[in-house]
């Protein structure tokens, strides 16, 4: 008899507790959501009003909400897309893509299972902003930054990526483009990707600007799915229909395991995918051209030098001299000055003469370091050998070849300065850059190639040397309006950099060529480029730069500087905010007007 009465009191009481779920109003909060929330850092969305984003139109009359996983997204450069014009002139084509994070945050959700009405309220944060936008970036007028939101069924597919030429379709007289080495003119599909569409779908908005606040109402089924989406955002997607349907779900507790691996990107703004068109995700498994031992050496003294570690540095240039190897006027700029300060004086002398033999005068040792030596029996010595020293230098100088070289400057910016001021067609500068090509092949193949010894080193103000000799202009213009003989020069000049007679790692090629510099000076501030992956060294030496009591020559092709204009001062802020990180102030003396 007691069996009976406590199955009867279990079983009456299953049954009140049911019904009174039926009739009551379910509420959730965040920890339940984000128990169901799945493919986290994965899906970017596609719309077809996006059409700003050319590369990811949809068909014609899809209206539907695409999710596209795009982590396997090459790069344009990568698909074999390639830029020319048809004047000749080279095109710099500088890729970066990155995708933001977002995070949902709920106030209030409720669940109706009389209706099966959901009621939603609450704000999406991060994400890009209207301070800081992919619009902006890409040079389109911000209209909207409001996240789409969807509840619906979810329906796996695939999308294609596409190519839309503009510039061809624009400019067909100007712009080639090509796929592969083909010619193209229309769209053209490039890639395709895993991705998912919203069918049946409830649309609703976030309000506009910085706070994307919500308030949805929406009738759901065990299958549904709510998604967030915004353009080059990371999608929220969230079952929703499990979590309020399937009560048995045990879905909460596997969460809990993995909570780190979902903290891992909660204070991260944006993941990269392509920088300096460069796959981030394969971008250690791609091969780094190894350097010759020397610019080893010359990194790691220069490293050292930045960190006030000279007797370091020292250390590093002996080794050169030890190995009798040649070494670039630039090199001996610095290794003398840290023999110097480390009271090297052997070394020093033996630096000074080395420094002679390339044509530097007595002038040069006007710099206040040398005050240490002069005086002493060493620094005597080397003046009374100094005048065999320069003799020596003059017989191995080349006048031929130097003059020549001097006049086919001379001929290259008569034109360019000319086409600067609008008195000169750029059409006609590929013609002057293709003659001068010519005669500069010519002139080297007969006279050899024109190294410091050949033709000495400049000097600036006495006691500096320039490290980017006047011809080195004549260079950049033949990669500028990618002249037809190109290709023999860079030849030549590869071979030569492997005789140490040309500088083919520290040439002032690279900001030219890549059309970018990670480092930015501006009003005394030294910034960072917001694409760029700081290196510890190179800003350590950037640094380094505003605080040189010796003079050393520190390597700066990463550093570029905007000058200050009171005209476009409004308009220069607001480039600076927009696409570099401010790291410190370097200068106080700024203030001169371009």
């Amino acid at each position: 008899m007691k069996i009976k009465l406590t199955l009867i009191i279990s079983f009456t009481f299953l049954i009140t507790n049911i019904t009174f779920s039926q009739k009551g109003i379910m509420s959730f909060n965040q920890k339940d959501i984000e128990a169901y929330k799945v493919d986290s850092g994965v899906y970017n969305f596609w719309f077809y009003k996006n059409n700003w984003n050319k590369q990811r139109t949809l068909s014609k009359g899809d209206t539907l909400p695409y999710f596209v996983n795009e982590s396997e997204y090459k790069g344009i450069l990568n698909y074999g897309i390639k830029y020319s014009m048809l004047d000749k002139t080279n095109i710099h084509f500088n890729e970066y893509f990155k995708m933001y994070y977002m995070k949902v945050v709920l106030e209030k959700f409720s669940f109706n299972p009389k209706d099966s009405l959901v009621s939603i309220q609450g704000v999406v944060k991060k994400g890009w902003s209207a301070k800081d936008d992919i619009y902006k970036q890409s040079g389109t007028k911000v209209e909207k930054n409001n996240v789409n939101i969807y509840i619906g069924g979810k329906k796996d597919t695939i999308s294609k990526l596409y190519y839309v030429p503009d510039l061809m379709i624009n400019y067909p007289d100007k712009y080639k483009i090509t796929h592969k080495d083909k010619n193209i003119n229309k769209k053209t599909i490039l890639d395709t990707f895993s991705s998912f569409y919203i069918n049946n779908y409830h649309h609703f908005e976030t309000q506009k600007g910085t706070n994307r606040i919500f308030s949805i109402k929406a009738k759901i089924n065990p299958h549904s799915i709510l998604t967030f989406g915004l353009t080059n955002c990371y999608t929220e997607i969230f079952e929703i229909g499990q979590l309020v349907f399937n009560t048995k779900d045990k879905r909460r507790k596997k969460v809990k395991a993995n909570k780190k691996k979902e903290k891992k990107h909660d204070n991260k703004k944006f993941k990269v995918i392509i920088r300096n068109n460069i796959q981030e995700l394969y971008k250690d498994t791609i091969p780094k051209p190894k350097q010759p031992w020397y610019y080893e050496i010359v990194k790691t003294a220069e490293g050292y030098i930045a960190n006030n570690q000279y007797a370091k540095a020292r250390d590093e240039y002996n080794k050169l001299l030890e190995k009798e190897h040649y070494i670039f006027a630039r090199d001996l700029h610095n290794a003398v000055r840290v023999a110097i300060t480390t009271r090297d004086d052997k070394t020093a002398i033996l630096l000074c003469e080395k420094l002679a033999l390339k044509g530097v005068s007595l002038n040069y040792y006007n710099a206040n370091i040398f005050k240490r030596l002069k005086g002493k029996k060493l620094w005597n010595s080397f003046l009374l050998k100094y005048s065999k020293l320069n003799d020596q230098y003059q017989k191995g100088l080349n006048l031929v070849l130097k003059t020549r070289l001097f006049e086919l400057i001379a001929m290259d910016q008569k034109d360019y300065v000319a086409h600067s001021k609008g008195k000169f067609e750029r059409s006609k500068l590929n013609e002057t850059t293709q003659i001068v090509d010519g005669e500069l092949i010519k002139l080297i193949t007969k006279e050899g190639f024109p190294t410091e010894e050949k033709i000495g080193i400049e000097i600036t103000n006495d006691t500096i040397i320039d490290i980017n000799p006047d011809y080195y202009v004549l260079i950049n213009h033949s990669h500028q309006v990618n002249s037809n003989r190109l290709t023999e020069i860079k030849d030549i000049l590869k071979e030569n950099a492997k005789k140490f007679e040309y500088d083919n790692v520290r040439n002032n090629l690279t900001g030219f060529i890549n059309a970018s510099t990670c480092f930015m000076l501006y009003k005394g501030n030294l910034y960072s480029e917001k694409n760029c992956l700081v290196d510890k060294l190179k800003l350590q030496k950037i640094k380094y730069l505003f605080k040189n009591t010796y003079g050393f020559i520190i390597d700066q092709t990463d550093l570029s500087e905007l000058g200050f204009s009171k005209k476009n001062e409004k308009e220069d802020e607001e480039f600076m905010k927009t696409n570099f990180n401010f790291i410190e102030k370097v200068e106080d003396n700024w203030l001169q007007e371009d």
